[in-house]
């Protein structure tokens, strides 16, 4: 067992403390949120920059500041160690003078989530436990099977309707067992109802959130210890903003910073529960009923951390905005356009929100800023393939190729059907219309089976022969067909596309 230097769990609500032997999501004597705190002196006397600086730079770079105990338990893909990017061209056109970026689309799931989930996976893999479940509307999904898969874990994940495909695809990749609920609510519900020797997870969780403060420490190392004027968050529940205000204030406890000067600020989408009582100049934040955006890694309605990082961005003398959906694409676009990095809306929501406080006239022009990019563009397939459709002149290869798999409910019903068997295409007509209700024309039907067998779903078999009639094509479910409807059969496609 390596060297301790992690103490407890302590509630930013009541102040009480608890062992780090087991997990807890919240503070077993009032339900407030908890922080994990450290043993700052050992920290200091046992870590320095020059032994930092001699580590790969990746999260584990900071083992002493994180609650993982056994280096042997360490589950890693390389995460963390992104880099900063100075954007000139971007800083130019909305008018700043320093610009820097984040880039978190360079982690191995795409997004800054995988900060998190090593931290948890590992802790989970310590404690002895045998699989993951979970609760997710996308990134933290991906991110979590992933890791699970890499530690040899089982996971199990319960996604709300609307998930990005690009993320529910990750989650089957890597192995998970995915089931569909009627919201994010539903889905935390059913997690609730727990298995064996499996670990509760969740991007709430303080094992995760102390993988995601890695952020901080990054940017302190990267920018000399000159920390920016100030770092602008997207913000979710509100997590990755207190862990990063966290790690400067711990780099200032273990001695590597003196009298931290930074302002914290967050961007959330109209009606975002933060955002909307920083307006009101509330200092609590209360659960909204709807957050008026599709993309939903941001639209949070409550969350335990909503209070402590409105402090924090108050404390730091910083703002939260709220803007659009809209604002938040042509972010990503403009982002992708001027500095070669391609980041879902969520994430160019950091780019729109620093625009609109320069036109508000908040921010001043001659701030050095930092925007946190926390996830990549890759992973929000109906986004990405609008932008290329606002495109004047498109090459004809993109033309004629359809961009990914579109997937709808008639598809899908093929594919059951044709999981379980050979038919022909009248079979199947008939199948879909006394079976699931669905009434298409035939050669409609005949225009699915097609389309998905130029994606690798469907073969199309020989023909049955019949004497005196003509004969009939059959098709069956290929195995990737197959193994695509055991996965998300339950999934009742209400966020796929037609």
């Amino acid at each position: 067992m390596d060297r301790m230097f992690v103490k407890c769990f302590s509630c930013i609500q009541c102040g009480e403390t608890f062992s780090v032997a087991k997990p807890l999501q919240k503070c077993p004597k009032c339900g407030g949120a908890l922080l994990v705190v450290y043993d700052y002196e050992e920290v200091s006397s046992s870590l320095s920059l020059d032994k930092l600086r001699s580590r790969p730079f990746c999260v584990w770079r900071y083992f002493e500041l994180l609650p993982v105990t056994d280096r042997s338990k360490v589950v890693t893909l390389g995460e963390g160690g992104t880099f900063l990017h100075r954007c000139k061209k971007l800083a130019k056109m909305i008018g700043v003078k320093e610009l820097y970026v984040k880039d978190e689309t360079t982690n191995p799931t795409g997004s800054f989530m995988d900060r998190g989930t090593t931290v948890q996976v590992s802790k989970a893999l310590e404690l002895n436990y045998g699989g993951v479940i979970c609760a997710a509307t996308g990134n933290y999904g991906a991110s979590l099977a992933a890791y699970a898969a890499k530690a040899g874990l089982s996971c199990k994940i319960f996604i709300p309707t609307g998930v990005d495909l690009g993320k529910l695809y990750q989650m089957i990749a890597y192995g998970a067992d995915v089931e569909l609920a009627r919201s994010y609510d539903e889905a935390k519900a059913l997690t609730l109802r727990g298995m064996v020797d499996t670990y509760s997870a969740s991007p709430l969780d303080p094992f995760f959130l102390e993988g995601e403060k890695t952020t901080g420490f990054e940017i302190y190392e990267q920018t000399l210890g000159n920390l920016p004027d100030r770092i602008v968050v997207p913000l979710g529940s509100g997590g990755h903003a207190v862990m990063i205000w966290k790690a400067f204030n711990e780099l200032e406890e273990a001695g590597f910073l003196k009298d931290v000067k930074v302002i914290i600020s967050g961007v959330q989408p109209k009606g975002g529960p933060i955002a909307k009582a920083f307006m009101e100049g509330k200092g609590v934040v209360e659960e909204v009923e709807r957050v008026e955006t599709r993309f939903l890694d941001v639209g949070v309605k409550s969350s335990p951390y909503a209070s402590l990082a409105l402090k924090a961005i108050k404390k730091s003398g910083g703002f939260v905005s709220m803007v659009l959906d809209e604002e938040m694409v042509q972010a990503a676009r403009l982002l992708a356009k001027t500095e070669g990095i391609f980041a879902e809306p969520a994430a160019g929501s950091a780019i729109a929100g620093v625009k609109a406080a320069l036109d508000a006239g908040i921010i001043d022009p001659s701030e050095r800023i930092v925007c946190i990019i926390t996830g990549s563009g890759l992973k929000d397939v109906k986004t990405a393939r609008s932008l290329i459709k606002r495109q004047k002149e498109v090459k004809l290869t993109l033309a004629d190729v359809e961009l990914p798999l579109r997937i709808g409910l008639t598809k899908l019903r093929i594919l059951e059907v044709l999981s379980e068997g050979k038919l022909h295409g009248y079979g199947i007509w008939k199948r879909l219309k006394t079976r699931y209700g669905i009434n298409v024309k035939l050669p409609s039907v005949y225009q699915h089976l097609s389309e998905l067998t130029t994606l690798g779903l469907v073969k199309a078999l020989d023909v049955e022969k019949y004497p005196r009639r003509r004969g009939r094509r059959l098709y069956v479910a290929t195995e990737y067909g197959a193994s695509m409807v055991s996965s998300i059969k339950k999934a009742a496609i209400e966020y796929l596309y037609e």
